[in-house]
């Protein structure tokens, strides 16, 4: 005994007869053993208070996915930003020129916004690829099947080029 003490019973699962006298069930369940059981913690959970649970804890965890994911877009369309910032502040005098030459600031602009989007376009692209390869080589390393939803390519790289002109939009705004 001092080497080996009794194993202590952490779970215990009883099988009702039918799913209306379950709560019933539960509560002379509990009574019983925390009668036979004094000095122990003693929780008794129905079978719809554990998948509730699980939902919830569910729901939490894609809320948490969801805003990592915002907080990386937002920050993505920032970098874009920045990035075509930095390119209009180094083609000044490539600007003056076209300015000289006829164009006008909606012609600069719309100049601008392609570019935006072309690096959107390409940060997608890449964005998919090395998010495929990385998943791919996960599953593989946990020994887990491949499955693509392929509804998330589309809306994925969609979300890019949205944010990638909204903020080369805003940039012509400046």
């Amino acid at each position: 005994r001092r080497l080996n003490p009794p194993p202590d019973v952490g779970t215990l699962v009883a099988l009702g007869v039918d799913a209306m006298s379950l709560p019933q069930a539960a509560r002379s369940l509990y009574q019983y053993l925390q009668s036979r059981l004094p000095r122990h913690e003693v929780n008794v959970q129905l079978p719809r208070q554990m998948l509730e649970s699980m939902a919830g804890q569910s729901r939490m965890m894609t809320w948490m996915l969801a805003s990592t994911a915002a907080i990386a877009l937002l920050l993505g369309g920032v970098g874009v930003m920045n990035v075509m910032v930095m390119n209009v502040v180094q083609r000044r005098r490539e600007i003056g020129v076209r300015m000289a030459l006829g164009a006008r600031g909606c012609d600069i602009a719309w100049l601008f916004v392609l570019e935006a989007l072309l690096l959107s376009v390409a940060g997608a692209l890449l964005g998919v690829l090395l998010g495929l390869a990385g998943a791919w080589l996960f599953t593989l390393a946990s020994g887990w099947s491949f499955a693509l939803d392929a509804g998330s390519l589309p809306v994925s790289m969609g979300i890019s080029l949205v944010l990638g002109l909204f903020f080369g939009l805003q940039l012509s705004l400046i």
